[in-house]
């Protein structure tokens, strides 16, 4: 049988989990942390090997062989993709939690959770797919309607002060985001200021609602995965958006959003994102809400400061690519002049 540690007050009780999907009896124990939580049902799991195995038996080999990559939670490098974008050997996929329709499982989910532990996973690998199973879990366990958009791009809360996300979804043609675009992994230069430096700037909807950029935290892990670009970082606890963007977050509400700079921008005509280096991330109600910096580059080159990180050269060629793009870029670039010169 699975279990799962449900956070009560200030501490995480472990609970035996029947069925349909709720607590069957009393707590197993309730510990100060969810990692000591985490070490329990490891415990349990390694004492009662079936448990392990009864929601695993659900899916045979083959339906987990058929199962998209972006059904997994972890994917070992090295391999290679097949005709249908499928990683091959099939060996190197693990902790599958998502149907072929591309729903949360919640039996797999759980089951992940208690195996994670027990893998052959490097421990970075281990604490961040943790963090990443559990709080997906909290999600769809949580007893609220659900939100109207993607609930992928939602953010989660990883810990005391922790929030992760995807930044951006892979998408195409028929799955483009709210300004007719769409990112893809071929997409250049996600990673590329963050490769550098080891850190982004994490704003509050860009600072769109203040009279300039505010830096309510700092993003240090930024990692593609089947899905998209997986986004982890630290609140400032002192910042004046701390306490709403918890209180987003428990209702499901908060998700997040990229801008890059002008010279650093391709998107072909049809929507495809072919270059976009990220400078920002921003936690927003409204994600995609935003393209591009529109407000004096100063103003972020200052967040950068903040943060003890080099602001990236912004000077260059024009960006390459469809005129569409050109034309878009240069009219935005005017717009910022205006609003420097008044």
């Amino acid at each position: 049988m699975p279990y799962q540690a449900i956070k009560e007050h200030d501490e995480f009780c472990v609970y035996k989990i029947g069925p349909d999907g709720e607590p069957t009896g009393e707590t197993l124990g309730c510990h100060d942390s969810r990692a000591e939580a985490d070490k329990q049902m490891a415990a349990l799991y390694a004492n009662e090997p079936e448990a392990a195995l009864e929601t695993k038996a659900a899916w045979s080999v083959a339906t987990i062989n058929q199962l998209p990559d972006s059904a997994f939670l972890w994917i070992e490098p090295g391999g290679e993709k097949d005709d249908e974008g499928k990683t091959t050997s099939r060996a190197l996929r693990h902790f599958p939690y998502r149907n072929e329709a591309g729903d949360i499982d919640l039996p797999h989910l759980r089951n992940a959770l208690g195996r994670i532990p027990q893998s052959q996973a490097p421990a970075d690998v281990k604490a961040r797919v943790t963090r990443k199973a559990q709080a997906l879990l909290e999600e769809a366990t949580q007893k609220k309607d659900a939100p109207s958009w993607d609930v992928r791009l939602t953010v989660k809360a990883l810990g005391e002060q922790r929030v992760g996300g995807y930044l951006a979804l892979w998408g195409g043609p028929e799955e483009k985001d709210l300004t007719g675009e769409w990112f893809t992994p071929q997409t250049a230069g996600l990673t590329r200021i963050y490769d550098a430096v080891g850190k982004l700037p994490m704003l509050y909807a860009h600072g769109k609602d203040a009279p300039g950029f505010e830096l309510v935290g700092a993003y240090d892990v930024l990692l593609p995965d089947a899905t998209g670009l997986w986004a982890e970082g630290q609140l400032d606890k002192a910042n004046r958006y701390y306490q709403a963007v918890q209180d987003l977050i428990r209702i499901g509400v908060l998700g997040q959003s990229s801008q890059t700079l002008a010279s650093a921008r391709q998107v072909a005509a049809d929507g495809e994102i072919k270059q976009w280096v990220i400078a920002e991330g921003s936690l927003t109600p409204s994600p995609a809400d935003a393209r591009m910096i529109d407000r004096p580059v100063e103003e972020l080159k200052a967040v950068y400061k903040a943060l003890n990180i080099a602001f990236p050269n912004d000077e260059g060629p024009e960006p390459e690519g469809d005129e569409e793009s050109r034309r878009r870029a240069l009219a935005l670039e005017r717009e910022r002049i205006v609003l420097l010169d008044l």
